[in-house]
């Protein structure tokens, strides 16, 4: 719009100074003068400050924005035994917690304090109406409490998916965790949800279906030796959610298990430019596993900023004791508070918002 604008006003420009031109013909010399002395001035004055304030509305327009989110787990009870996971039904070192309703509203809460809006609710892989129920009420209670569900089911019904979004869910987040079949085989042999490369595609397919305007999808870098393909992967598959509409958010997590191989600071970097080159149009998320200086320097790429989180149910009230002698599903790097992010942010030049789209608008053009 601004840019139209502009145009019109140097055409108008043109023909002021065409009209004053033609004018010298027929007004006397004197008279003439002092309009070409004044006017001339007025003229590239006003347009002067036009240009200005043009220039600061749209660099105003352009700030980059960010938004928020935290984790809110309801369960570490798990039907799967994925070896890069610390809540795999094998491991018996884990202590085995369900929240309840009135322990959901305590987590709730205490989010609710750290004034971060937008919470992914996690819940595993539970089956039967209690899970169902659980997940229902929450998803409730978050937009009640006016914040913003991200919902990261593992095998959600398509009639869950649909009560999901008739409670007013438009968030959906499922990591396919490798992009390689035949590793996915591997990793997953022994399940008995997440053991099918094209069926846990397929979930995702069925959140669309559901209406769900908002898709997550992540690679879990690390598991397999070739970054390239998991990135590669992840482009076709966001490709492929674009066409049907949605708008997606590609979440970049690296693994944190002594079994695979650690994923340097660089190539995280490489990672997360790579998908911004790549899909300029969608939003990516960056959790807490990676630590703040590394965080800090990569803010600038993403829009989609983790903070505040604990990776195990009731790790911020009733098994709070727990979490901290190390009940959980890995160590999150970067535990600043989300008024210490936000501050970093702000250093940065970035503004924080309650729920930026994800489709990312900082790529948007004026129009």
């Amino acid at each position: 719009m601004f840019q139209k604008v502009f145009i019109i006003s140097g055409l108008i420009l043109t023909l002021l100074l065409l009209v004053i031109s033609i004018s010298n013909l027929i007004i006397p010399a004197s008279v003439f003068d002092m309009i070409l002395e004044y006017g001339i001035f007025f003229i590239w004055a006003w347009y002067f400050v036009f240009i200005f304030f043009f220039l600061v509305i749209k660099r105003k327009k352009k700030t980059k924005q960010v938004s928020l989110y935290t984790c809110l787990y309801l369960t570490n009870v798990c039907s799967e035994d994925c070896p890069y996971c610390y809540f795999r039904r094998t491991n018996k070192d884990l202590k085995r917690r369900t929240l309840n309703f009135e322990q959901v509203k305590q987590e709730v809460a205490v989010i609710k304090e750290l004034g971060v809006n937008n919470v992914i609710v996690i819940g595993g892989t539970l089956v039967g109406v209690e899970y169902e129920s659980l997940v229902l009420r929450t998803v409730s209670w978050l937009i009640s409490e006016g914040m913003v569900p991200w919902l990261e089911l593992d095998n959600p019904s398509a009639k869950l998916l649909k009560r999901l979004k008739a409670a007013g869910a438009d968030h959906f987040i499922l990591f396919q965790e490798t992009y390689n079949q035949e590793l996915f085989a591997k990793l997953h042999e022994n399940n008995l949800v997440k053991n099918n490369f094209l069926q846990r595609l397929e979930v995702i397919d069925r959140a669309v279906q559901a209406g769900f305007i908002n898709i997550g999808i992540g690679a879990l870098f690390g598991l397999s030796p070739s970054v390239d393909q998991e990135i590669s992967g992840l482009v076709d598959h966001a490709q492929r959610l674009l066409a049907k509409g949605v708008n997606v958010c590609v979440f970049v997590p690296t693994v944190k298990h002594p079994a695979y191989d650690l994923i340097s600071a660089q190539q995280l970097d490489q990672i997360i430019t790579a998908v911004r080159v790549a899909l300029p149009q969608v939003s990516i998320g960056l959790s807490g596993r990676e630590p703040a200086e590394l965080r800090d320097r990569l803010f600038l790429l993403v829009d989609q900023i983790g903070t505040g989180g604990v990776t195990n149910p009731g790790g911020r009230t009733v098994y709070k004791d727990e979490y901290e002698a190390g009940n959980k599903q890995f160590v999150l790097a970067d535990l600043r508070e989300p008024t210490e992010i936000t501050e970093s942010l702000k250093k940065q030049g970035v503004k924080v918002v309650n729920n930026f789209s994800w489709r990312n608008e900082n790529e948007k053009e004026d129009t």
